[in-house]
């Protein structure tokens, strides 16, 4: 329903003005009558200037359902290695090169035997529709802009969306729901909140804070390193294990414990680490059904003390309650670029309705490691299944080396290990049970698979695509909801070639596989570059950092 108004430049230079007086009260404001009468001012002028946007009629924003091209549908023997999803995530992509921004919908049938021949006066969909229910897997595709939407829309927009396909379908009937509060109104209340700036003093408000990062930003700015991490399986069975079974917890704050014991393993000497999550902020009454940007930045510290005092569980004893409390607050200016930023974006895994479920494309592959950092580490998790994540490192401060990359990898899995097996050891040395000094003594057999703290590790460079999601009816027995599409004669001989499933030469392969965990918890090779290092006699040692890898950066 928006549309883009003739001072939409005006954006970016009232954000700035917006930062700009947000340091100022946070520096020299106080609780007085005229430092209150003066954020009020300033705060009406500031939103006098703010960029208005307008908004059409529900009638004028009809969006209009896509199909992808009739040849492309049935799929090629020759690509049977690849799996469905992939399969109609490669369909999709030249259906986003045509789409309407903010938002599209494709209806992506997939046929998997057979072949389609619409008769006269017959729709494509129609032809489709009477194929064997077996032999076709029906996808819904839907894409929203990134500008008016979040992660956490993901469960009110495809429960809306579904639920206008079952009573297209007829599956289930009409029913009047009644709209949710615009989620623009909502935003204008907590930007107008925040342009009056936040005096010294003031009760921090978690939920409806907004945070204006853009005038410090740069401050942080520095020359950084990217990585991806594959786990391996028995890696991903072991977290689930840890967080449903031995801690108690929820999968992400499983992840933030692996996360902070690695970072206190590799930093030995460090007490506390500041963490910055990207938070859904919808608390309120009916925030959690609308579809808007309304995620805001949350920092909270974790202070452990001593690390060789400390134990995982008192890690996610304080993660945990500061998730449960709310006892985050926004960011202050310039506190953003020593932190580290953490963002988990989980999955609709079930609860969606008539069967369907999420399907989430995989991260893209590595093009170069080298990448522009704004914090110390700044880490994004994207959950695709139960046990299947991709774990993408943005960036790391270039300070630590280019391979620090492989040691937090190598601390994470024994990290993970250390959760399911014993939480109740010091962070600091890592310890090592009796049970797995044998297994690492003997080299499992053949037919046996490798030990739950070894874990595959893969460097690599990948692009954040948005708000794309798909939902697929499990079973495949939907009928299409969308008819009237026109119906032109398929050509199944004619289709462009999908790109091969990409493969690993036995030289990579063999370089991915993580070394077993030292007593100390590290490679045998050689200590992280510019890590402490806990020695055998009790000192402390830095060590040196490793040469920069050569590379041209990219945005």
């Amino acid at each position: 329903r928006t549309v883009e108004t003739p001072d939409e430049p005006m954006r970016e230079v009232m954000d700035r003005a917006a930062a700009v007086w947000q340091l100022a009260c946070s520096s020299w404001s106080s609780q007085g009558r005229l430092w209150s009468s003066t954020c009020k001012a300033v705060g009406a002028a500031l939103f006098a200037c703010w960029p208005r946007t307008r908004l059409r009629p529900a009638a004028a924003a009809t969006v209009e359902i896509m199909m992808p091209d009739p040849e492309l549908l049935c799929r090629d023997p020759a690509y049977a290695n690849m799996s469905d999803d992939d399969y109609m995530f490669w369909i999709a992509s030249d259906l986003r090169k045509q789409s309407r921004w903010p938002f599209h919908v494709f209806v992506v049938p997939l046929i998997q035997r057979g072949s389609i021949d619409p008769g006269p006066g017959q729709s494509l969909l129609e032809a489709v529709a009477a194929l064997p229910a077996d032999d076709v897997v029906w996808y819904v595709y839907a894409g929203i802009t990134h500008a008016y939407s979040d992660g956490a829309s993901g469960q009110a927009l495809l429960s809306d969306l579904l639920r206008l396909y079952r009573e297209e379908a007829g599956l289930s009937p009409v029913t009047e729901v009644p709209a949710p509060t615009e989620h623009l109104e909502l935003l204008q209340r907590r930007l107008r909140a925040s342009l009056r700036g936040r005096r010294r003093g003031d009760e921090p408000n978690p939920n409806h804070e907004v945070y204006h990062e853009i005038a410090c930003e740069d401050w942080g700015k520095r020359p950084g390193f990217q990585k991806k991490i594959n786990f391996g399986k028995r890696v991903m069975h072991s977290l689930r294990i840890a967080s449903s079974d031995v801690l108690g917890c929820g999968t992400d704050v499983a992840w933030l414990t692996a996360i902070l014991g690695a970072l206190f393993r590799l930093f030995p000497s460090e007490p506390r680490f500041q963490l910055i999550l990207k938070c859904a902020c919808r608390d309120g009454p009916g925030e959690s059904e609308m579809v808007g940007f309304l995620s805001e930045q949350r920092v909270f510290p974790v202070d452990v003390g001593d690390a060789r005092k400390a134990t995982l569980l008192d890690v996610a004893c304080a993660v945990d309650a500061a998730r449960r409390t709310r006892t985050w607050r926004a960011p202050q200016p310039y506190e953003a670029g020593m932190c580290v930023y953490v963002n988990i974006v989980a999955s609709m895994l079930d609860g969606l309705p008539s069967g369907c479920q999420q399907v989430a494309s995989e991260a893209s592959a590595p093009r170069c490691m080298e990448a522009t950092a704004y914090a110390h580490l700044n880490l994004r998790l994207d959950q695709r299944s139960a046990t299947d994540w991709d774990f993408r490192i943005f960036h790391w401060d270039q300070a630590w080396g280019w391979s620090w990359g492989t040691y937090f990898a190598a601390a994470m899995g024994a990290v993970i290990a250390d959760m399911a097996e014993c939480p109740l050891e010091p962070l600091v040395p890592a310890p090592i049970p009796p049970w797995r000094t044998l297994q690492i003594q003997q080299p499992p057999t053949e037919g046996e698979g490798t030990a739950p703290s070894q874990m595959d590790t893969v460097g690599a460079q990948v692009s954040d695509r948005g708000g794309e999601s798909a939902a697929q009816p499990s079973g495949s027995t939907l009928p299409p909801a969308m008819s009237g599409e026109s119906a032109t004669q398929p050509n199944c001989s004619k289709r462009k070639e999908p790109p091969s499933p990409p493969t690993e030469s036995p030289r990579e392969a063999e370089s991915s596989t993580a070394l077993p965990i030292s007593p100390r918890g590290r490679s045998t090779s050689s200590p992280p570059p510019k890590a402490m290092r806990v020695l055998d006699d009790g000192s402390v040692s830095r060590s040196a950092s490793a040469p920069m890898a050569v590379g041209r950066a990219e945005q």
